[in-house]
């Protein structure tokens, strides 16, 4: 992976960024004040922005909020654990997954066209767990 060229790396630079490239975002992960931004091209960057915000400004439907430090996207989720509240991204991130977001991610799950992550949700083991 490498840093981009691009100083101050802003929501609008972010914005022409995947526009230009046709890239989408992987995954974001909030450090503090910042937000590190993986893409589906391999490269990384570093914003000044809040996870909060890119959510906003970006109108990706398939972006996920699954905790306060991670933003995933619904479509590039390989694995969910929902044993350890782990998800596991390709490029092989994972995020944190809070308990209170876990029925809202599996609705969103079953509604994406993604056979094998329904796969995952459909077996997961916190319906099993309540089975018992």
């Amino acid at each position: 992976m490498s840093w981009l060229n691009i100083k101050n790396f802003g929501i609008k630079a972010l914005q022409q960024y995947l526009l230009n490239t046709g890239c989408k975002i992987i995954i974001c992960i909030a450090d503090k004040q910042y937000t590190y931004i993986w893409f589906t091209n391999g490269d990384y960057e570093q914003v000044s922005s809040n996870i909060k915000q890119i959510k906003l400004k970006l109108s990706d439907n398939y972006l996920f909020r699954s905790h306060e430090s991670y933003l995933v996207n619904l479509n590039y989720i390989i694995h969910i654990d929902y044993d350890n509240l782990l998800i596991t991204m390709e490029g092989g991130h994972t995020a944190k997954l809070r308990k209170t977001k876990v029925a809202t991610l599996k609705l969103l799950m079953a509604n994406r066209e993604i056979p094998e992550v329904i796969d995952f949700v459909s077996t997961n083991s916190v319906e099993r767990k309540s089975a018992r």
